[in-house]
Parts: C-alpha cells; structure tokens; sequence
C-alpha cells in the first residue's frame, strides 16, 4: 500500500499501569503497549464510541454534481471491550495519563500517552541539512556538536545514534531545535512541540529519554518490510529492493561510516490486529443497524 516514512520515535521511560514487560521503555514497545488506548481516547473525542461499538470504517457516498463527499455512513469498527482489556473505564485512564510528569502532550489536545511521540522529518532534506548546518554555525556549537554526537552527513542521522540520550545531547540538540522550529517557514520539522517538551521534561525531572531512527519499509497486504540500512545511523542502503537475498558483503555506511551486511538488516513480519473486525449491517441486523445508525449520527450532530 505505501512506504513507511522514516520518522523518529521517542519514548520517555515512566513506569505506569499501561507499560509492562520486557523492554517496555523502548520507543517500538511503548507504541505497541499504548496504541490501544490511543485508538480508544482517539474515538472518545471525535464521538466514534457507542454501544460499545467503536465505528472505523466507513461507507462513502459522493456527489453526482460535483467534487467531495455527499455522505458517509459507519459500515464497521470492533467491540471496545476486544481492545480495552484490562483498562476498563477510559476516563481513569485518561486521568493517570494527565497526571503522569512524563506526559508531554499536555496542551496539544490528546489526554493519554503523552510519554512517547513520533517525530516526522524526512532526514535526507537538503533544506533541513542546510537549515542545521547553519543554526551549528550561527551558534557557535560545532566543537560541542563533535563531541556530543556521531559524526554523520546528513546531520539530522547523528542525533538519533545513542540511547537512551545523555543530558548534553539533550541540551544541544533542544538549542539546535527550538531555533530550527522559530525560524522554520516550510514546516520541515513536523512534530517538533512534543518532542521538545519531552526533552524539557526529561531534563528537568531526570526521566531517560530514549530514540530511535525508525529505518525505511514498506507496508503492504498485512507485512510490514523494513529494507537494508545501517545498523548504526539507520541510514538506507542503496541497493535494488525487493530482492530475495541482499548483498552479504560488507558494506561501508556512506552517512556515519559504519561497516555491516545489508542482508542481515533487513526484515519482513506479518502484522496482526489485536481486534476483530466487525461488519455493522451483519453484526447488529437490519433494525439494529438502522436504529445504531441514527444514534450514531444524532450524537456526532
């Protein structure tokens, strides 16, 4: 269906009620243990819950006259009670997340899982290179820059090597961000607001703030694929994709300099959903889903 940006994902290591298990405080876990109640406070405020039905699926009917939408109708969703699980009432939830010191989404509208974000730069711009090598240069960093991170060209890959993050990186990399973002017309730094108050927060109350650079993939009929890249910087390998074996030798990272096999850095997994997927017509019958159908519109107005 599509590629998978490269994005970073961030997690702030807060024990809760919602994290558990191994590795829980890593960004990919964190995300994967706190998407169900993302989904469901998510439904909550756009009025997509009733019945205890979540709707996610619509049937979409346009205009004959012209461009857009007429009308749409929920045609399927899940059972709340498949996702909630062990959670039960959402408002407790969304309570313990707002009272949490690492929820760092507190006034950007969402009320749970404020302690990890993805972050949606794409790191091979060359506006935002030149954007960073000029902040380092204006501000007179690049001997502390050398020393707090890898060297890597782009800059943008040096940031997410090491975690969790040591508070000097934090420190430069929040200096370098918070004039990216002031000065930033073309909006390249896509999500910088919760990233930084996640490092505001992670400075000031000492929480381990850990990162990573996702690698690119690709998405599609239910697998997800990541392709070769570094091991280190996560930086793409440029080789031909989709081939059934990579190449296995060694490879020399033309961003950070690393050396790895292309082929022992690449994957593909099925992905499973966590819910059944209901149809609404089958689920709830003839009169059932003509009276859920007009609740449902009555309370969205």
């Amino acid at each position: 269906m599509a590629d998978t940006r490269q994005v970073v994902k961030w997690s702030l290591e807060q024990t809760c009620p919602f994290r558990k298990g191994e590795n829980w405080y890593l960004p990919q876990e964190t995300s994967t243990q706190l998407f169900h109640l993302e989904t469901l406070d998510r439904a909550l405020r756009e009025q997509r819950i009733l019945d205890g039905i979540c709707v996610t699926s619509w049937d979409l009917e346009f205009n004959r006259d012209g461009p857009g939408i007429k009308r749409q109708t929920p045609s399927g969703g899940f059972l709340v009670k498949d996702l909630a699980g062990d959670y039960g009432d959402l408002t407790k939830v969304q309570s313990t997340c707002e009272a949490c010191v690492a929820n760092a989404s507190a006034g950007q509208g969402t009320k749970v899982a404020g302690c990890h974000g993805t972050f949606d730069v794409d790191p091979d711009s060359q506006e935002l290179e030149a954007l960073l090598r000029r902040i380092v240069q204006e501000h007179q960093i690049e001997t502390s820059l050398k020393a707090a991170f890898q060297e890597t060209d782009p800059l943008w890959y040096s940031f997410w090597i090491e975690s969790p993050m040591k508070p000097h990186q934090m420190e430069l990399l929040r200096e370098i961000l918070s004039t990216a973002a002031s000065v930033d017309d073309s909006q390249v730094l896509q999500g910088h607001a919760h990233f930084l108050e996640a490092l505001n927060r992670s400075l000031t109350s000492e929480i381990p703030l850990h990162v990573i650079l996702m690698p690119r993939g690709h998405v599609d009929f239910g697998f997800y694929t990541v392709f070769p890249h570094c091991p280190r910087c996560r930086a793409s390998t440029p080789v031909k994709r989709w081939q059934t074996a990579y190449p296995k030798d060694t490879y020399r990272c033309e961003v950070c300099g690393a050396e790895y096999i292309p082929n022992e850095h690449q994957s593909t997994t099925r992905m499973e959903l966590d819910w059944n997927p209901i149809n609404l017509k089958r689920h709830l019958g003839p009169e059932g889903y003509e009276d859920f159908l007009r609740r449902f519109q009555d309370q969205r107005g």
